[in-house]
């Protein structure tokens, strides 16, 4: 498994949700943000599911591309995920 630090996680996270316009994650949201990181890159060496794999184009290709939309989507709205992948919406 890929060893992830923890500090670089947290700051790359933090700017690239800023650099995007998406509010900063709260503390549990972070450290959800990186388990779920370490969990993927786990599973990733087993089963090849996703071919991004760096910390950079994580955080932006799978993180802020699928909060990005959250601005627009109405309090109390109900939606549908038709994931696919690694599980991140499409």
């Amino acid at each position: 498994m890929t060893d992830i630090d923890r500090a670089a996680f947290e700051k790359g996270l933090a700017a690239i949700f800023a650099e995007n316009g998406i509010s900063a994650p709260s503390a549990a949201q972070g450290e959800a943000f990186y388990r779920l990181t370490e969990h993927l890159l786990a599973e990733n060496e087993r089963y090849n599911l996703t071919a991004i794999t760096d910390l950079p184009s994580i955080l932006l290709r799978h993180y802020a591309d699928s909060v990005c939309c959250e601005k627009y989507i109405p309090t109390g709205a109900t939606l549908l995920d038709v994931g696919c992948g690694a599980g991140f919406p499409t």
